[in-house]
């Protein structure tokens, strides 16, 4: 009976413990509080849920009992788990069940131990506050991948792989410069980051719960023009074409470039485009192997700068023609009349759409200019040689179809020997001096002639590098003016071709000699200048055109003595550094004299200007 009544008593004690709080209550001071719990601590278990132990209280007796609360790191209010919890036979610590809580995250929990006594208050003490992590953040993300988007959009699509214990994933991203801006969340594991410019930028993604966000994972990408697609790249020629017809995939508003290139070699640049078309035809330089590149880009983009740098879709083609035979009917011919000239013809070759032919002498080697390429439909051409050679000629040919030629056709010892022109037929020399000296040249052409070389020399005189003059064929006279000489002139002439002359023949005849007068006009710059205290002076003045020397003549006003101060030569002295004539003088006495100056040559002289100047009378030294 009393065990039954003691049950009771328990269990209306525990009734009675549920209805209190966190507060001690002592009502009466009779009664012992049961002390503070120790060494109370908490253990996650996963899955949202922990375990609590403690200590027993020191005063611990038949009717303490505890609760265990729980509250969320940065929240106020307590809520009492109601537990149930166990002692260990032989142990001192007591275990709760375990308790869940709402969400993930860090929580506060403690202990309260009550002392009951039936028909009395109950008495409470709180133990200190223990802390524990319910679930972890998430790890880090693996498998970060950007990818840019398709032009002209500039967005960045970004996965990764799933991470356990996640509820979403943040994305931030920033340009490689800057800082981060707002992030965008995801619930699955792909996102698309919105950008407005192409450059280089971070990506940045953190896998987050309750707990918080774990570690991020970073990449960076450089985003810029993307080439659009390009497929479906074919080529095909026909034999003795040089055109190969180019088709691919169309894929829309794009712009297509074809390139071309010969194997192991870099590209010669873009030889077509098309924009939103399939196909296109172009034109090679030459049979054999080619490659053919297809690249596309976006309109509106300047191919020379960006576009050139995507990708290329290559094709190689071989493009085949027919090589010519020998030249049939090869003849070389001497047919020089002016110039030494040679005739080369042949038969047409219907493959042939060029005829190469050379020329050298007999022991040298081909020269780089000494070639001449005629056109389809040409079996004829004749050619100028340098000059006459008694070596002879070696001609050569070869038929070509573009780059494919045919055998070398020769011929040697070609004689270009050419023919000399003969004596120049009724040569005269005439004197035709009006004004000056000149003699009048004539001739009859030469049939063979391509130039007349004319000479003159003063008789008894060697012939001098400059008197001599060069005419073309075609021309049979010409002038000559010639210096003043009394001796008589002889001219020589002959007539010429290329390097071949015929005889030179000659003509004596004497010419007209003239003598020009000096200008009548005013002397320049005539002045005399007298020393002061003497009878000295000198006079300048400036040349005068056409005049050999000069005379000056002094008068005094009074015609007292007059006379000739000298003969002086056109040239100012070598000492003097003006370019005027310059004299000195004496005058037979004092007071003011009048000078004047005559400007003279072997036919005549003429007073061209006069002046005065003062003389004192001379100073005692």
């Amino acid at each position: 009976m009393k065990k039954a009544v003691l049950s009771i008593a328990i269990i209306a004690v525990i009734a009675l413990a549920a209805v209190f709080q966190m507060q001690s209550v002592r009502a009466d001071s009779n009664v012992e509080s049961p002390g503070k719990p120790s060494n109370v601590s908490a253990e996650y278990q996963g899955e949202r849920s922990i375990s609590v132990s403690w200590d027993a209280s020191p005063r611990e007796g038949a009717v303490v009992l505890y609760d265990v609360f729980y509250r969320q790191s940065g929240t106020s209010a307590w809520t009492n788990t109601n537990t149930p919890y166990r002692r260990p036979a032989g142990s001192d610590t007591y275990i709760s069940n375990s308790i869940a809580v709402p969400t993930l995250g860090k929580y506060q929990v403690r202990v309260r131990a009550c002392h009951f006594t039936v028909g009395s208050n109950t008495v409470c003490d709180n133990s200190a506050i223990a802390t524990v992590q319910v679930g972890a953040a998430p790890a880090k993300p693996t498998g970060l991948k950007l990818k840019q988007a398709a032009h002209p959009n500039h967005d960045i699509h970004v996965t990764w792989d799933a991470v356990e214990d996640t509820d979403n994933y943040k994305i931030r991203w920033r340009a490689e410069d800057a800082s981060l801006g707002d992030p965008i969340f995801a619930t699955t594991t792909q996102a698309t980051v919105p950008l407005d410019e192409y450059g280089a930028w971070v990506v940045r993604v953190e896998a987050c719960n309750d707990a918080g966000c774990g570690k991020p994972a970073s990449k960076t990408i450089t985003t810029s023009i993307l080439p659009p697609k390009q497929s479906g790249l074919t080529v095909e020629t026909q034999k003795d074409s040089l055109f190969i017809n180019v088709a691919w995939h169309d894929h829309g508003d794009h712009q297509y470039y074809i390139l071309l290139r010969k194997p192991d070699e870099g590209y010669l640049g873009m030889r077509g485009s098309s924009r939103g078309g399939s196909t296109l035809r172009i034109k090679v330089d030459g049979y054999g192997d080619w490659v053919v590149g297809l690249q596309s880009c976006w309109p509106g983009i300047s191919w020379g700068y960006v576009c050139r740098h995507f990708p290329i879709a290559e094709k190689r083609v071989s493009v085949e023609g027919t090589t010519p035979a020998g030249m049939s009917n090869f003849k070389v011919e001497d047919v020089s009349v002016r110039h030494p000239a040679i005739a080369v013809s042949w038969d047409e070759d219907p493959h042939a759409t060029r005829y190469e032919i050379k020329w050298r002498k007999q022991g040298e080697e081909f020269k780089a200019g000494a070639v001449r390429q005629a056109p389809r439909g040409t079996t004829s051409v004749e050619i100028e040689l340098p000059k006459y050679s008694h070596k002879g000629w070696i001609v050569q040919a070869r038929a070509c179809n573009v780059n494919l030629c045919g055998p070398t056709v020769s011929q040697n010892d070609v004689q270009v020997e050419g023919i000399t022109p003969g004596f120049m037929d009724n040569f005269e020399v005439e004197d035709v001096s009006a004004r000056s000296s000149a003699i009048a040249v004539s001739w009859d052409e030469d049939p063979h002639a391509t130039r007349y070389e004319i000479k003159w020399r003063e008789r008894g005189e060697e012939f001098k590098p400059g008197n001599i003059l060069e005419t073309p064929h075609g021309k049979t006279s010409v002038k000559i003016e010639l210096p003043n000489s009394y001796k008589g002139w002889v001219v020589r002439a002959r007539a010429c071709s290329a390097n071949l002359c015929g005889p030179a023949v000659s003509r004596a005849v004497a010419v007209t000699i003239f003598v020009q007068a000096p200008r009548f006009d005013e002397i320049q710059n005539l002045r005399v200048s007298a020393k002061k205290g003497s009878w000295f002076g000198y006079v300048m003045w400036g040349v005068v055109e056409n005049a050999t020397y000069y005379e000056v003549w002094y008068a005094d006003r009074g015609n007292i003595a007059a006379g000739m101060v000298s003969h002086i030569e056109n040239q100012p002295p070598d000492d003097y550094p003006l370019p005027d004539i310059h004299h000195e003088f004496d005058v037979p006495g004092p007071g003011r004299w009048e000078f004047v100056v005559k400007a003279c040559n072997d036919a005549g002289c003429f007073a061209l200007g006069h002046t005065e100047a003062f003389f004192d009378e001379p100073v005692e030294q």
